[in-house]
Order: C-alpha cells, then sequence, then structure tokens
C-alpha cells in the first residue's frame, strides 16, 4: 500500500522543499508566461487548420449586408364622365369618387432601386388586374379571387448600381360590369369587389460576393362595385434598411510541401514543452497578499471606520481582539466608530484598529502575524508573554498596589507590631 503522503498537493509542502523543487526553473512574469503559452497553442491550431484546408477544401457561409435603397411611387387619376353637376373631366389623388360618375383610372407605375458596389443589374416586371371578391360582413374572407395581365412581362438590364423602371396602366369601369354581373349570379349573394393593380418588380444584382436577387411589389387597390370609393395605394418601404444574403465562401491556402507542415508544429509543439518545463511562474509576493487582505477589512468595516494618522494607542496597552468580524459586528451593535491606523513606517504592511469602549481599548492589529498584537521594533521582548495561552486583561492592565508602602507607612507598622512582621523577613 502507497503511503499517503505521496498524494501531498505542492501547495501544501514546506516552502522549503517547494523551493527546492522548482529551484532549477526560471521565474517569470505570470502573464507573460501565459501569453507565449497561449500564442504556441494557436499556432500549432492554425497550422493543423492550414494543413487541412490546403489539401481538403473547407466551405462555410456567414450573412453579409447588403443595402438596397428604393424610391417607389404610384401616380394616378380618375376621369369623369361627362354630367352636369360638374364641369371637371379628372379628379386628383386621395379623394372620394361617386362610381356614377367614374370613367377610368389612369396609373402611373415608377419603381428606382440603388445597390451598392453592384455592377450589374437585371430587372422584370409585369402588371396584373386581381378582382377579389369578399362578403359583405367580413372583409378578410376572400370568396373568390380571379388574375389577368395587363402589360406583359417587360425585362432589361442596367450596368452599374442603380436601375429605373416604370409603366403606365388605364383601366376602365365599363370592361369590368359584365365581369361583376357573371360573378354575382354565382355567388348567389351581394358581395364586394376591389380591383388591384399589381407591379411586381424583380431585381438580380450581381455583387462581389455573388447574385443576388430583390422582389418588389407596387399595388393600387379600387373598389368597384359601391356608390362611392377611395384609392389606396401600397409601396415598398422607402427606407436605407440592410438585407442579409448567405454568402458562401472557400477558405484557400497556399499549397505547400506535406512535411512543412508537421515541422513547424513539432517546432511549436518542442518550444511550448520547453516553456512549460524550465520556467514558472513568479509567485505572488506575500505584501500582495497582505494588502488584498487588508483591503477586505477595510471593506468589511465599511461605514464605521476612521482613518487616522497617527498610532493612538499602543497594541500592548489594549485587550487584543482575535477575531475583526466579531469586532465589526459588535462596532456595529453599539453605534461605536472603528479607529484605523495603518503603519506606513514599518518594514511590512501593518495596521491597527482601535474599539473603545468604556475603560478599556479594544484593538486588533493586522500584519503577517495577523490575530496578534503587532509590536514595534523598540518594544522589550517581555512586552508579551511567550506563551501561546491568552494573556488576561488583569495581566494587560497595570494597577497601583491598595496599600501605601511608603518608607513612613512602613516604620509606623513595624512600631505597631513591635518590630515581628513576618513579611519582613
Amino acid at each position: 500500500m502507497k503511503n499517503s503522503s505521496q498524494y501531498t498537493s505542492p501547495s501544501l509542502l514546506p516552502p522549503g522543499v517547494r523551493n527546492k523543487k522548482h529551484s532549477n526553473r526560471h521565474e517569470m512574469n505570470r502573464h507573460l508566461r501565459r501569453l507565449l503559452i497561449l500564442i504556441l497553442v494557436l499556432i500549432i491550431a492554425a497550422v493543423a487548420l492550414a494543413a487541412y484546408a490546403s489539401y481538403f477544401p473547407v466551405y462555410f457561409t456567414l450573412p453579409v449586408p447588403i443595402w438596397p435603397l428604393r424610391n417607389s411611387s404610384i401616380n394616378y387619376e380618375v376621369s369623369l364622365l361627362p354630367n352636369a353637376l360638374t364641369g371637371q373631366t379628372t379628379l386628383g389623388m386621395d379623394q372620394a369618387y361617386l362610381s356614377a360618375y367614374a370613367h377610368s383610372v389612369n396609373a402611373e407605375f415608377s419603381h428606382q432601386l440603388k445597390i451598392r458596389r453592384a455592377t450589374n443589374l437585371a430587372w422584370r416586371y409585369r402588371i396584373d388586374a386581381k378582382i377579389e371578391v369578399h362578403t359583405n360582413d367580413d372583409s378578410h374572407q376572400l370568396l373568390l379571387d380571379q388574375t389577368t395581365n395587363l402589360i406583359p412581362e417587360t425585362t432589361g438590364t442596367s450596368a452599374g448600381p442603380e436601375l429605373n423602371v416604370g409603366n403606365t396602366a388605364v383601366i376602365q369601369f365599363s370592361d369590368y360590369e359584365p365581369l361583376i354581373k357573371k360573378l354575382s349570379d354565382q355567388i348567389g349573394q351581394h358581395a364586394n369587389f376591389t380591383l388591384t393593380l399589381l407591379m411586381p418588380v424583380t431585381v438580380r444584382a450581381d455583387l462581389p460576393e455573388g447574385p443576388f436577387e430583390f422582389e418588389d411589389i407596387l399595388s393600387l387597390a379600387i373598389p368597384l362595385n359601391q356608390p362611392s370609393f377611395t384609392i389606396t395605394e401600397s409601396l415598398p418601404l422607402n427606407s436605407f434598411r440592410p438585407q442579409w444574403h448567405q454568402v458562401g465562401f472557400r477558405l484557400v491556402f497556399a499549397r505547400l510541401a506535406l512535411p512543412i507542415y508537421p515541422i513547424i508544429a513539432g517546432i511549436a509543439v518542442l518550444l511550448m514543452i520547453l516553456l512549460l518545463l524550465i520556467t514558472r511562474s513568479r509567485p505572488k509576493t506575500k505584501k500582495n497578499q497582505l494588502a488584498r487582505q487588508l483591503k477586505r477589512k477595510l471593506h468589511l468595516a465599511k461605514g464605521q471606520l476612521i482613518l487616522i494618522e497617527d498610532q493612538a494607542w499602543e497594541p500592548e496597552r489594549c485587550v487584543a481582539v482575535a477575531d475583526f468580524k466579531s469586532m465589526v459586528r459588535t462596532a456595529k451593535k453599539l453605534k461605536y466608530p472603528i479607529f484605523c491606523y495603518i503603519d506606513q513606517t514599518s518594514a511590512s504592511l501593518t495596521a491597527h484598529f482601535y474599539l473603545p469602549y468604556g475603560e478599556n481599548n479594544y484593538c486588533y492589529s493586522f500584519n503577517s502575524r495577523s490575530g496578534r498584537p503587532a509590536l514595534r521594533e523598540d518594544a522589550p521582548e517581555t512586552a508579551l508573554p511567550s506563551s501561546a495561552e491568552p494573556v488576561s486583561a488583569e495581566e494587560r492592565i497595570p494597577f497601583l498596589p491598595e496599600t501605601d508602602d511608603s518608607p513612613d507607612t512602613v516604620l509606623a507598622h513595624l512600631k505597631d507590631v513591635g518590630g515581628h512582621d513576618p513579611s519582613l523577613r
């Protein structure tokens, strides 16, 4: 059975054993050492990736933003039948129209698109007329729809990042009256008919990342069988907003001779092993550890702490406190301040905490022997007992004798007892 001491952690070994064990290793800044190890690991990973990508293709896709700028418009006017009510022959946009006097609608569609970094644009569009039939009770319930083409598909190309396409469509209401009557007879109930002019525009842009297609739709909705109606237009969002395009990429490296990759990786591995074997991180100094511990204690006493510049009491004249947390808790309950003096002249970091209460001063001294009073270098060796047992308050605080031992008193005492005082023998 193996001795359990063989499994002892190195951090639990005595300092002399640890220093002897690592005496042949050079100390190095811990951050620099970790950085060098990380660089060597990244070099090994990069060499392995380059070797794989040189002989086997690596494909991946990334989203690339494309910034199209749209500017669409629909201009229309309503032609009127001759009537005695008004002498006007046309009415402009965004008005209310009477079906009895409306003759036709003249609509002009225009669509402009600008794409950054596009070298060539190929486009196509058409204009369709779509009739939708809805019930009177629910305008969203579609009974049937029928689409006819007004302007055939038109195609073209444009060099550069910008294009501008458009066309005109004319709708005469009398052309749709027979169709409305036929569909009404088939449905067998009164319904609402809406004629929608649609202009879908599809643009194929040649970009450095590859081809990409944009599709926009311009629409104009016209009610047909209503006594009066208004026309509603719908346009693409005219804003400079990105569209994300998934672009495929291939990782390509210049192919080198096959033995070069393991040689470079082997050198990096060897350097990392040497770095791990011949160097070690510089241990944290005890001074820094004490500074962190003192900072935690100052934070613990926050709200009760008063820093002073002079040492108000000698630690030897105080009642020593063994637990700093209990000292802070007691000060908070009593609502008493804790005075703190940090000795900047001492060789080691030293701080004294004082809590005056009643006739006593309770002290906690913090240094390398935290928990015991810190003595000054010029203090006598007998200032504290050598034993580890706690010293009572009676032994720490000097008391005056209860009897006056002056010469006159002693002589009077001897005279009264006839010179037979056993204490003087």
